[in-house]
């Protein structure tokens, strides 16, 4: 497990936030597997969406702000692992939405998006990835070096900062696969790698 200096309990709690959304959300792709070849057009065009949240939302928007640009109703998360002052806005018909972590003033420190099913973030992504790949991915190492290796661009998911200062601490970038499977790589403010898993 890669230790992380500055910043680590915060950083730490956003690789859990974002590790347990994959882990929760990979449920949901068998059910949409049988559906999936019914509308394609239609689905493909809702597709394009699956970032729309998260590209409206920005680091330290208030919860005033969020609500009214998003416009959805904002629930909070209750889990074993849940953050205090942290929601789910989710559109119900079509699967998307985003994960937002608010300070004690209200005002967004995180933001992860939400969508049913990974294999969505594919059709934005250059090449499939495997788990072989990972190993080749270290501590330190360049977002350039990394493009390099899964050949292509990662999408980003999830971003985080210190709750206090608002100053960007992390950057979350997924590669995915038209199964659902991806690789998720964390950055630190800095573009260097902190830490990267395969999940299938």
């Amino acid at each position: 497990m890669i230790k992380l200096k500055k910043h680590s309990l915060i950083f730490s709690v956003f690789i859990l936030i974002i590790l347990s959304f994959m882990g929760c959300s990979s449920n949901s792709k068998t059910s949409k597997d049988t559906n999936s070849s019914k509308s394609s057009t239609s689905s493909d065009n809702k597709k394009t969406d699956v970032l729309n949240y998260y590209k409206k939302v920005d680091l330290g928007m208030t919860k005033d702000q969020v609500g009214s640009t998003l416009a959805l109703k904002p629930e909070a998360k209750t889990g074993k692992f849940s953050l205090p002052n942290s929601f789910d806005y989710l559109n119900h018909d079509t699967g998307y939405g985003l994960y937002v972590l608010y300070n004690s003033k209200n005002v967004v420190y995180s933001k992860f998006y939400i969508c049913g099913d990974y294999s969505e973030i594919a059709k934005l992504c250059k090449n499939s990835v495997n788990e072989n790949q990972v190993s080749k991915i270290t501590k330190n190492m360049d977002y350039k070096e990394v493009i390099t290796i899964l050949g292509g661009e990662g999408v980003e998911c999830g971003t985080s900062a210190d709750e206090n200062n608002g100053n960007v601490i992390g950057v979350s970038r997924m590669w995915a696969n038209k199964d659902g499977s991806y690789i998720l790589v964390l950055f630190s403010k800095d573009n260097k790698v902190t830490v990267a898993n395969y999940i299938s």
